[in-house]
């Protein structure tokens, strides 16, 4: 099969930034994994540093007095749900959504079918008369539409008529 150098040229940058492709989304798998491990660490950090006190504190005050603290109890576990809801789960949904995108991604039929549309394709080698009649026809259709936008936007300062006296500059 005989490809014109352009072709083969072409058809070689395009593979190679399939490639390219490939070898991101693989990093980005990487990156992501690393950021689950970050991610679990961090949550484990913040139960320690910030619920298990707070859950200390409120079963102490709930030990002191029942029937006074449990509404404080109440309350801390809201503020602990709150904070979970409204600052932990946002932060993973978000990194799962994008763990999803990339493997998505991946796993696109058009991503793979363009990388196998990359197989070299056999080259006609001559052009026949009607596409020589083809390219005729287009270039005499924009010489055309050329034309036309030359008269449309030449300056004819003869052409506009003022549709009253005080237009014309008669007092």
């Amino acid at each position: 099969m005989s490809l014109t150098k352009t072709r083969r040229k072409a058809l070689k940058k395009l593979q190679g930034t399939a490639y390219e492709l490939w070898l991101e989304q693989q990093d980005v798998l990487d990156r992501s994994g690393d950021f689950w491990r970050e991610a679990a660490h961090q949550a484990a950090a913040l139960n320690q540093e910030e619920v298990m006190p707070r859950v200390r504190v409120a079963a102490d005050n709930l030990g002191a007095s029942i029937g006074r603290n449990v509404e404080g109890a109440r309350i801390a576990a809201r503020e602990v749900r709150s904070r979970f809801s409204s600052d932990v789960l946002p932060a993973v949904g978000s990194a799962i959504g994008s763990a999803a995108a990339v493997l998505q991604v991946a796993n696109n039929p058009q991503l793979q079918s363009l990388i196998a549309r990359t197989q070299p394709q056999p080259v006609k080698k001559s052009a026949s008369a009607g596409t020589y009649l083809a390219i005729g026809l287009g270039v005499v259709a924009a010489i055309g539409v050329g034309y036309a936008l030359w008269q449309t936007l030449r300056a004819d300062d003869e052409l506009w008529i003022a549709d009253d006296e005080s237009e014309r500059g008669e007092d």
